[in-house]
C-alpha cells in the first residue's frame, strides 16, 4: 500500500538533505583544505538544493563561494566557474537583481569563449 508523505516526512527529508549537503562541504573543507575543487563542488550541490528550496538568499551564497574557490584555483577550472556563475545568474534574477545577473552571465560566457 502506497502511503502519501506527510509534511512532517517532506520536512524531515528536507532538513537530513541539508544536513548532509552542509556536512558535505565541512567534510571536504577539512580534509582537503577549503580551496579544492570538491568543496566547491559539494557547494554548487548545496547551492542547487537552496534553489529547489527557494533559499535564495542561502543559494547565492553557496555560488559564491564555490566561484570564489574556482577563481582561487584558477587555470583549469573556467568550465566550472562559468557553471557556478550561470547558476548564481539564475538566482539573481529570481531575486530581482537583473543587472548583476546579467552582469554574472556575461562573465560566465566570457570565461566559456576563453576557454575554447
Amino acid at each position: 500500500m502506497n502511503r502519501v508523505p506527510a509534511d512532517s516526512d517532506v520536512l524531515n527529508s528536507t532538513l537530513k538533505e541539508e544536513a548532509q549537503l552542509s556536512r558535505n562541504v565541512k567534510v571536504a573543507a577539512k580534509d582537503l583544505g577549503p580551496e579544492h575543487t570538491d568543496v566547491a563542488l559539494s557547494l554548487m550541490d548545496l547551492g542547487d538544493f537552496y534553489f529547489r528550496e527557494e533559499r535564495f538568499v542561502d543559494s547565492a551564497e553557496s555560488f559564491r563561494r564555490a566561484i570564489d574557490i574556482y577563481e582561487a584555483l584558477g587555470e583549469g577550472h573556467q568550465m566550472l566557474a562559468a557553471m557556478a556563475m550561470r547558476s548564481l545568474s539564475a538566482v539573481l534574477m529570481l531575486q530581482g537583481k537583473y543587472a548583476e545577473g546579467q552582469v554574472m552571465n556575461r562573465n560566465a560566457r566570457i570565461l566559456i569563449q576563453s576557454y575554447q
